[in-house]
């Protein structure tokens, strides 16, 4: 029977050590490691700016609406029973201002609002997203002072406005069937009582 020859290699005890050396090192394992850790580093990334922009969104949306409740519980509420009340008109001016001073988009709200209940008055839009600012200068809500409960006419600020997510955009990159929507509806209510 005839033997095969044996490889190169292997003939050589030296060389076959440093075959075997080759094998073991480990310079290119970080390189695969990182290959496959790095999508998952950049959706953690832009996740939280993502989260980072939303709460800070949310923030400058409460800001506005107490502003604009500050405005309206020092307002009377004798001319309620008009169309478009002078008080409700400088409740959506204090908003759309410090809006404005944030560089915000205010072009939702209109010049003229829409009666939507006996008090309460909505800004809105048919923009993306549909943001919507309703002021109600009627609220009733209950309010405790010294254990004591009572209901108390308030004004109450709703603000809702659109955030689109940078996210969805990576996560698509990686899995094009997501399930993260396009944008959604940051919403902030303030309610202070009215002291007129």
């Amino acid at each position: 029977m005839k033997s095969r020859p044996t490889p190169i290699l292997l003939q050589n005890p030296s060389r076959r050590l440093s075959l075997l050396a080759l094998l073991r090192r480990q310079e290119g394992a970080q390189l695969v490691e990182f290959a496959f850790m790095l999508p998952l580093l950049v959706i953690l990334v832009i996740g939280a700016v993502d989260f980072g922009q939303a709460y800070r969104l949310k923030q400058r949306l409460t800001n506005a609406a107490r502003e604009g409740a500050r405005i309206a519980i020092g307002q009377s509420r004798a001319d309620l029973a008009q169309a478009t009340p002078t008080t409700v008109q400088a409740v959506r001016n204090a908003v759309v201002n410090y809006l404005a001073s944030e560089n915000m988009n205010t072009s939702f709200i209109a010049a003229a609002p829409t009666k939507t209940g006996p008090r309460e008055w909505t800004y809105s839009s048919t923009a993306s997203g549909q943001p919507v600012l309703v002021i109600n200068r009627g609220a009733v809500v209950p309010v405790t002072v010294g254990g004591v409960t009572t209901l108390a006419v308030s004004t109450r600020v709703t603000l809702r406005y659109p955030h689109s997510w940078t996210l969805r955009q990576a996560l698509q990159l990686f899995a094009s069937s997501t399930t993260v929507p396009a944008s959604f509806q940051i919403s902030t209510t303030v309610v202070m009582k009215n002291l007129n």
